[in-house]
């Protein structure tokens, strides 16, 4: 989640999901869905089928834009899914 909100504050929506998605894969972490908007940033991950699924909210109430810092997670990020 704290990759996410990092990212939030100066990614477009699109890429945030994307990465999210992309570090869960990294992992072999399946059945993760994820959520951005505006104000809210929303991660689930579905276990079973037969069962709800656990998810995380965080409400954006700053939105402070780093790039310094955008870039340094980002690069983390890549390093994640290249292996």
């Amino acid at each position: 989640m704290r990759l996410a909100v990092t990212l939030a504050n100066g990614a477009q929506t699109g890429d945030v999901e994307s990465s999210i998605g992309k570090l869960a894969a990294a992992f072999d972490i399946d059945g993760v869905q994820a959520a951005v908007s505006f104000s809210m940033i929303s991660i689930s991950r579905y276990t079973r089928a037969d069962e709800p699924p656990t998810t995380l909210l965080h409400l954006v109430r700053d939105r402070n834009t780093d790039f310094t810092r955008l870039a340094a997670v980002s690069e983390i990020l890549r390093h994640i899914a290249d292996g």
